[in-house]
């Protein structure tokens, strides 16, 4: 049996446009991981440049001390993200199965071709 994308994307939609802003801010912090993902080996070039040229200590720290906090930063977008992708599946999940423990009280048509 094969499924038109369209179902899938109504199916989709259906479920998920009641948390919006929810996924707005998880795709948010998973960009912003990224993007920090493409900071980090950028920090790490000017620090062994720096080092290199025997440039002054307190650019060394001051990269250092940004390496570092670009990583805490990371780490805190990656454990932010998890939770709000489990939470957005556990709820999306739990009004999919709201609508098919109750059959003919809200569940979209699309649900039933077969």
């Amino acid at each position: 049996m094969k499924i038109p994308l369209k179902q899938y994307w109504a199916l989709f939609s259906t479920y998920l446009r009641p948390h919006r802003g929810r996924v707005l801010l998880l795709a948010l912090l998973i960009f912003g991981g990224i993007a920090l993902q493409l900071v980090n080996p950028q920090l790490l070039r000017y620090f062994i440049d720096t080092a290199r040229a025997r440039g002054s200590m307190n650019s060394l720290l001051a990269a250092a001390a940004i390496f570092i906090g670009v990583i805490v930063v990371q780490q805190v977008l990656a454990v932010a993200a998890t939770y709000f992708s489990e939470n957005l599946a556990w709820t999306s999940t739990n009004a999919l199965r709201h609508d098919l423990a109750a059959p003919g009280h809200g569940v979209p048509q699309y649900a039933y071709a077969g």
